[in-house]
Formats: structure tokens, sequence, C-alpha cells
């Protein structure tokens, strides 16, 4: 696990910021009555990830799975292992060669004084912080704990960083873009 603090420069910030807030993908998605939250996902090959998300590119990487969640209450997750554009693929794609992700968790909004929504690795807690990515390694099990109380919504955007084999990645069809 590596943290990283002011992940995005201001401008590149400033830029997901009017992206997030201008996409028609957002979806409620809420598993009970307490929780209250929207997502949505998108896939992208290196060549098509736009500057201002230039920084989960990495040379060991040729596909990005981003999902991009807003929690406005409670939003718990169990713990879990990041595949799930993996299951996809090899459903769409049989025989297909693809490992394991490299997870990115980047915070884009984060009420300071927020109550809860830690992030669960290795029984470790760590309390989200704006503008910084933690990145896990592949194979890891996390969560996140339930916001108990905050101002405005958490704003998380997940990637999953992929290798696949070129010769099944050309038939891959991306930009993708889906709501929820």
């Amino acid at each position: 696990m590596n943290v990283c603090k002011e992940f995005l420069s201001s401008e590149k910030k400033t830029n997901l910021a009017i992206f997030l807030d201008n996409s028609q993908y957002w979806e409620s998605f809420c598993d009970n009555k307490n929780t209250e939250r929207s997502a949505f996902n998108f896939t992208l090959k290196s060549d098509e990830l736009p500057d201002f998300l230039s920084e989960f590119k990495s040379p060991k990487h040729n596909l990005y799975h981003f999902v991009a969640i807003k929690t406005y209450k409670s939003g718990s997750i169990d713990e879990h292992v990041d595949f799930a554009l993996g299951e996809v693929l090899i459903h769409k794609h049989p025989g297909i060669f693809i490992s394991n992700p490299e997870t990115v968790i980047y915070y884009e909004t984060v009420d300071p004084n927020m109550k809860g929504g830690e992030l669960v690795i290795e029984h470790n807690l760590l309390k989200p912080v704006e503008n910084t990515a933690v990145i896990i390694e592949p194979g890891t099990p996390h969560a996140v704990t339930a916001i108990e109380e905050t101002v405005k919504p958490r704003i998380v955007l997940v990637c999953e960083r992929y290798r696949v084999l070129s010769r099944y990645l050309k038939d891959i069809e991306t930009p993708e873009y889906k709501k929820g």
C-alpha cells in the first residue's frame, strides 16, 4: 500500500471535478435504506486517458477501469478484492489473459470533519483526505466503513489498473461509459 498526498495538480484536480460534475452517467445505487450514494464507471485504454487522469497511468498497465462513487450517507462496502472489469472481460472474451488489477483509490472530495468512511486494509483504518490517492497491490482485500456524519458528499474515483495482452486488448471496445 502506498499513500500519495497531493496526487493531482490544482489544474488536474479542477478538470477532474468538472468532468465528474458534468457526467450524465451518475445513477443512484443503494443496497439498503440507510445508504444514499450514486456512481458511474468508465473504461479507457492508455492512449485514451485525458490529461487530468494522466497521474493514474502506469507503464505496467494498458487498461483502466474507473468507478466514480458519490456517497451522501452510510455507504459501507464489505471486504472485497477488486476485479470487476476482469470478470466482465473473461465472460465476453473466453481465454483472455488479464492481470489482477492494481487499485488506486483517489479521494476527490472529502469533508474534513466527516465521521466514518475510512478505508480498511489489513486491519488498518485510513481516514480519507482530499486529493490523496491510496495505491493497493493486486489481490489485497479492502473495505470501507459507513459514513456516520458528513456535511458534503465524499467523492471517490477508484481506478483498477489492468495489463491485457495486446492480442486481446485490440478486441476490447473503449472508451466505454456506464451508469451505476
